[in-house]
């Protein structure tokens, strides 16, 4: 698994469209990095690889070792509608020559619901995923809605989980409170009288509340059997 900084994203003045049209153009940047690595053993990425340990520079030979045609995109929050512009039907053309999206999951996806043109997110050849909490302060059900909506005519299918007592936050490290950043905090409601559980704006039923550790966990599961299903050859669906 390979995670992309997108800070220099978040710290512009881009919205709408075109905030996840460039998400997705980063995507697709680093995907063509990674293909001349992997079929040249040049490029960009040469020299850049660190040990986790010592963090001291390690020589790792990726040349044909990755497999590009099975490749699989995840986003969070505003990365949630990158991913998914990233896999819409137009934007196929600008995948890097070589490299194959074959699943999409789209986490707690940010969509702009009220300004966003969901035909532009249409997808009809690739699996998608998305995946709500429940107690979820800043993405509403119609995120879910909206995703359903771009991919109504697609024969790859498309999938949707509400994950009871689940907020924002917490599917994130750093947005989560143990994080310590500044910005980290729950965004999810709570009542007095519910010690415990929590809820959305929308008002769905509380649900007890699951820990940032708790929370992350079920994420990892439902992303790795989403996977399963779509990048393997077992046959699991």
């Amino acid at each position: 698994m390979v995670s992309l900084s997108a800070n220099g994203i978040n710290a512009s003045a881009v919205f709408n469209d075109e905030n996840a049209s460039a998400r997705a153009d980063l995507i697709n940047r680093h995907l063509a990095l990674w293909q001349q690595l992997t079929t040249s053993g040049r490029g960009g990425l040469v020299g850049v690889f660190r040990d986790a340990a010592t963090g001291e520079p390690r020589h790792v030979g990726f040349r044909h070792r990755v497999d590009l045609h099975r490749v699989a995109t995840l986003g969070h929050s505003r990365g949630g509608a990158g991913v998914t512009w990233q896999a819409a039907d137009r934007n196929r053309a600008q995948w890097p020559e070589g490299v194959e999206v074959r699943a999409v999951m789209a986490l707690a996806p940010a969509y702009n619901v009220m300004t966003e043109d969901v035909s532009a997110y249409e997808i009809t050849k690739t699996p998608v995923a998305v995946v709500r909490g429940t107690c979820d302060g800043q993405v509403g059900r119609e995120a879910l809605a909206f995703a359903a909506e771009a991919t109504a005519k697609s024969s790859a299918g498309f999938r949707q989980l509400e994950m009871p007592g689940a907020n924002h936050n917490y599917f994130n490290t750093q947005w989560s409170p143990r994080s310590g950043q500044v910005p980290a905090w729950d965004d999810a409601t709570h009542d007095a009288a519910h010690p415990g559980r929590c809820t959305d704006p929308g008002g769905s039923p509380y649900a007890p509340q699951l820990t940032e550790a708790a929370q992350r966990r079920a994420g990892a599961a439902s992303l790795v059997a989403f996977l399963r299903c779509h990048l393997t050859d077992d046959g699991s669906r």
